[in-house]
C-alpha cells in the first residue's frame, strides 16, 4: 500500500505535463497561423505585466536592466540569448 500515494503523484504529474503539452501545441499552432504572435505576446507582457511584478522584483528579485546588445531586460549586462548568439557566431568564424 505504500505505492498508492506515489502512483497518485505520478498520475498528477502526468496530467500536468499533458496540460503543458496541449498549451504548447496551441501556441505553436497560433504562431504558424499568425507569424510573430509569440514575440508580440512576450513584448506586450513586458510592457503591461512588468508593473504587476515590480513590487515582488524589488523585494525578492535581481535588479533588471536593458541588455547592452538587444535592449531586452536582463539581470546581467548581456542577456542569455545575446551571449549564446555571440558564442555561435564565434564558432562559425
Amino acid at each position: 500500500m505504500k505505492w498508492h500515494p506515489f502512483f497518485l503523484w505520478l498520475e498528477r504529474l502526468k496530467n500536468i505535463q499533458n496540460v503543458f503539452l496541449i498549451r504548447r501545441g496551441l501556441w505553436n499552432q497560433l504562431e504558424e497561423e499568425m507569424p510573430g504572435r509569440k514575440l508580440s505576446f512576450y513584448v506586450d507582457f513586458l510592457k503591461r505585466g512588468r508593473s504587476a511584478f515590480a513590487g515582488l522584483e524589488r523585494t525578492e528579485g535581481d535588479a533588471l536592466a536593458p541588455c547592452t546588445v538587444c535592449g531586452y531586460p536582463t539581470s546581467s549586462g548581456v542577456c542569455g540569448v545575446c551571449r549564446i548568439r555571440k558564442v555561435v557566431k564565434e564558432g562559425k568564424e
